[in-house]
């Protein structure tokens, strides 16, 4: 089972999966942080050779659902701490 079918419920506006991870990303912003430069860092030593952009990798779908989803719960854009093409 993939990690971003089980996700996909964080696309759907208003859904209760995603306002839980909205508000607990909002709430615990270093977490956030941190796990989006983790993400990034295991891209980039184990799959840079295979997905040369970033946005092409499947962790990067990931990120970009949870930050939606932060961004909806505090109204605002939420920092994108990802490298925005080709490494």
């Amino acid at each position: 089972m993939d990690i971003r079918d089980e996700l996909r419920p964080l696309a759907v506006p208003g859904s209760p999966g995603r306002l839980a991870y909205g508000r607990f990303l909002v709430d615990n912003p270093a977490f956030f942080a941190r796990t989006q430069r983790r993400v990034v860092s295991y891209w980039s030593c184990c799959h840079r050779s295979t997905h040369r952009d970033f946005r092409a990798y499947p962790g990067s779908t990931v990120l970009d659902l949870l930050r939606s989803a932060a961004s909806d719960r505090a109204g605002r854009p939420w920092p994108d701490l990802t490298p925005s093409g080709t490494g």
